[in-house]
C-alpha cells in the first residue's frame, strides 16, 4: 500500500487515460456513455481497475459535471477522501 498520494499528479494520469470528455455532464449514466468499457489505472492501488467500478464513487451529489474544470476538482476530492479513509498521506502540489 502506498504511503502519500500526489492528488494532481493522480488526477493527470487518470484524465490522460480517458478519452476527450462532452460537456455539461447531466449525470452518470452521462459519463458512463462517454467512457465505458475503459480501464484505468487506480492511483492508490496501482490496479488497473474498469471504469464503470470507479464512477460508483461518483455519488449524485457530483453531478452535473460543468466542465473539465469542474470535472478535475471533483477528481480530486474524490481522491482526498479515499486516501484519506485509507490512511494515505494527500499532497496537493
Amino acid at each position: 500500500m502506498i504511503k502519500e498520494i500526489n492528488v494532481p499528479q493522480a488526477v493527470a494520469s487518470i484524465k490522460a487515460q480517458l478519452p476527450a470528455l462532452k460537456y455539461p455532464i447531466a449525470n452518470a449514466t452521462d459519463l458512463l456513455k462517454q467512457i465505458s468499457g475503459r480501464t484505468v489505472t487506480g492511483p492508490l492501488k496501482g490496479k488497473s481497475i474498469r471504469v464503470e467500478d470507479g464512477i460508483k464513487h461518483f455519488a449524485s451529489k457530483h453531478f452535473p459535471v460543468a466542465s473539465d474544470a469542474d470535472f478535475t476538482a471533483k477528481i480530486s476530492s474524490l481522491l482526498q477522501s479515499h486516501a484519506r479513509k485509507k490512511g494515505v498521506s494527500v499532497k496537493l502540489s
